[in-house]
């Protein structure tokens, strides 16, 4: 039988329950007003500020070089690795031509036949020899710190098997490419630099940013 739009519509109202729910999808409030009347939704005017958490708050040195203090803007590099490459010492050696100061990887799809990665806490690499695999992912910050430094980065890959098992790790020198691998490199505008100090919180070298040339 059909039924008006208005019977349904009665339907519908009839149906919540006393939370102010209709099936499975809850009804939220709408977000309280702020002093100034606009709305508590942080969509309105001016940048949301970093905040951390409160266990692991420390005085403002001791997070300095951690985060970026304004947003800026980026531009592209596109990579493409033949078979018998290397994927990292390709990836270094483009960093280092091209003097790439505040890098990552945007995205990254191919294969490579022999995968060398080092497992999460283990401190020396495994490596798979004649294989296939597809990449799956690779991300990660890349850097090259003036004229004549060497690059330096912190990647992860992740690959997948002939049965699609995926597994992956910290890269380092070995992975060769099998028959492509398309890799677009994200940059940070000029003023933005990447580099790597040694962390006592970790123990090793991390990342830190620095926007010293950066105009406020």
């Amino acid at each position: 039988m059909l039924r008006s739009p208005s019977s349904l519509g009665r339907q519908s109202q009839s149906s919540q329950d006393s939370r102010g729910r209709t099936g499975r999808h809850r009804l939220l409030p709408a977000p309280a007003a702020s002093a100034d009347g606009k709305s508590g939704r942080g969509d309105g005017g001016g940048e949301t500020p970093v905040c951390f958490p409160s266990a692991v708050s420390r005085a403002m040195g001791d997070r300095e070089g951690l985060a970026t203090t304004r947003p800026h803007a980026t531009h592209v590099h596109v990579l493409r690795l033949v078979p018998g490459d290397d994927l990292l010492l390709s990836i270094r050696a483009f960093v280092q031509a091209k003097r790439l100061e505040a890098a990552f990887v945007v995205t990254c799809v191919g294969s490579i036949s022999r995968c060398a990665l080092r497992p999460a806490g283990v401190p020396a690499p495994r490596v798979w020899e004649d294989r296939n695999f597809e990449i799956v992912s690779l991300t990660g910050t890349m850097e090259c710190n003036g004229p004549g430094a060497a690059a330096s980065e912190h990647l992860h890959l992740a690959v997948s098997d002939h049965e699609c098992n995926c597994f992956g790790g910290h890269v380092v020198p070995g992975c060769t490419v099998r028959t492509t691998a398309e890799i677009v490199i994200g940059v940070g505008g000029k003023g933005l630099a990447f580099r790597r100090d040694l962390d006592e919180r970790s123990g090793y070298a991390e990342l830190f940013v620095d926007e010293a040339a950066c105009s406020p």
